[in-house]
């Protein structure tokens, strides 16, 4: 006699494989949900810095102006 072997369930092996995907699909949505919000923060501080920068260079212009204004006028 030969031993007996289950058949394997495809319902059961069917919800195992669903369950399976569920947590790899919740895993990359917290993942995905953890690069927006680094995204966001890293937006917020490159904005930040082009306003610096924008009014650094619109200052440098202006000394610029007015030192070659003041040039003219004395030399």
């Amino acid at each position: 006699m030969t031993p007996h072997t289950p058949h394997p369930d495809p319902d059961r092996e069917m919800l195992v494989s669903l369950t399976q995907l569920q947590v790899q699909f919740e895993s990359i949505q917290r993942q995905l949900d953890q690069i927006l919000t680094q995204t966001t923060r890293t937006n917020g501080r490159v904005r930040r810095l082009e306003h610096w920068r924008g009014l650094i260079v619109g200052g440098l212009s202006v000394v610029t102006v007015l030192l070659g204004w003041v040039v003219s006028v004395v030399g």
